[in-house]
């Protein structure tokens, strides 16, 4: 009887681990998937777009403008993400893919930071980040105190 239960419980495991891997499952709750157009099996579009190339940054006044080369290669672009690291931190510029190739950071930090852009396609896939570390002090507008006289 030993025997028997633990082949009925490897069986069952391998079963669940199939479901799993294939993503069958009979719960109403399971993810979406993007599929690719025209396939007849249901393959999940796993693969992410092309990394960002030519990304350049400028800075002068108190704005950084990026921009790099627009990305022909994926028919289903959804657009590009844009973040800003510093000190370990990064801070996401864009809360939603963005579909020009520019940008124009007008709250840059004060100092040497990275930014950095992806691209996302349809099925939510992100690309490697394309890198631009800015090594500029951005100007910033002198605040004029204003002394205000009490009598």
């Amino acid at each position: 009887m030993k025997n028997l239960s633990t082949k009925l419980i490897l069986t069952l495991t391998a079963g669940m681990l199939i479901a799993m891997l294939t993503g069958c499952s009979d719960s109403s709750t399971s993810p979406t998937s993007s599929i690719l157009p025209g396939d007849d099996e249901g393959t999940r579009d796993t693969s992410a777009p092309a990394p960002v190339t030519g990304l350049m940054a400028t800075s002068g006044g108190s704005v950084v403008k990026l921009m790099w080369e627009a990305n022909t290669l994926d028919a289903d672009l959804e657009g590009y993400l844009v973040y800003r690291s510093f000190d370990g931190m990064t801070w996401a510029l864009t809360d939603a893919p963005i579909l020009d190739n520019r940008f124009v950071d007008t709250e840059p930090l004060p100092r040497a930071c990275l930014y950095s852009v992806s691209a996302v396609d349809g099925a939510g896939n992100e690309s490697a980040l394309a890198q631009f570390y800015l090594d500029m002090v951005i100007d910033r507008p002198e605040i004029e105190e204003t002394v205000v006289d009490p009598r």
